[in-house]
């Protein structure tokens, strides 16, 4: 495994943890929104992108 797949996961995983706080009730919900972008947006990787809120629209 790379060093930058590595840093990639440990990335994905705290932004988890702080968007959920503990919450197994929001982590499944997340992990189905999740699931749906990568899907949409064909990625095989949850990186930090995919876990950042959309920007806002005008």
């Amino acid at each position: 495994m790379r060093h930058g797949a590595i840093h990639t996961d440990h990335q994905a995983i705290t932004s988890i943890a702080r968007i959920t706080g503990g919450n197994f009730r929001l982590l499944h919900r997340l992990f189905v929104q999740i699931e749906r972008i990568l899907k949409i947006n064909e990625l095989s990787l949850v990186i930090d992108d995919v876990m950042k809120p959309p920007a806002p629209s005008s």
